[in-house]
């Protein structure tokens, strides 16, 4: 295995860096990898991977938000398209980075 401070070095790595989306985190397993972490012998190894996991899980949590929000929007423009209201504006299905924009826009305007 590494040594700790290796260990250390490559987990500060990964906490620097922006988190991986979901579909990479499942399809490369690293998950499991830094749960092993979070039970090393060397507590600032066990710190760091834990902090990583945490800030993987929190930005994992909020894609899925999102993609949620964006799913309900689409399913809220599609019954307008139906019945009509949403003949003079564009369908948010059609554009679905502006949707993700929205999103976006109104959980950083929202106060918690």
């Amino acid at each position: 295995g590494l040594s700790p401070s290796a260990a250390e070095a490559l987990l500060l790595e990964l906490a620097r860096r922006p988190p991986p989306a979901v579909p990479m985190l499942r399809a490369s397993r690293v998950g499991v990898a830094l749960r092993r972490c979070e039970r090393h012998n060397h507590a600032q190894v066990a710190a760091i991977a834990s902090h990583v996991l945490a800030s993987w899980r929190s930005a994992a949590e909020a894609e899925d938000r999102r993609n949620r929000r964006v799913a309900a929007l689409g399913a809220a423009s599609e019954g307008e398209a139906r019945s009509g209201a949403a003949a003079s504006r564009a369908d948010i299905s059609l554009a679905p980075a502006r949707a993700h924009a929205v999103v976006l826009i109104g959980e950083a305007l929202s106060v918690d």
